[in-house]
């Protein structure tokens, strides 16, 4: 998983606006995620110039949006 998460990451460096918006949020910088291909994963991210933060690598098991409170101190 760490390879395909890395890949993942790689790949939204050079294609920062590549992932769908979260629904429902309206945040500035808008949040994205993006699906890690071959897991139940998917990466919850924004870009503040010139950085990309990952703020989850989110199960998708897992309650939507619980790592929200992260963007506040991002």
């Amino acid at each position: 998983m760490q390879f395909a998460v890395e890949s993942i990451a790689d790949e939204l460096v050079i294609w920062p606006n590549s992932g769908a918006l979260w629904p429902g949020l309206e945040a500035e910088p808008s949040v994205r995620t993006r699906g890690v291909q071959g897991f139940p994963y998917h990466t919850v991210y924004f870009v503040r110039q010139p950085k990309l933060v990952i703020m989850a690598i989110a199960q998708g098991r897992r309650k939507p949006g619980y790592w929200h409170n992260r963007l506040a101190s991002a």
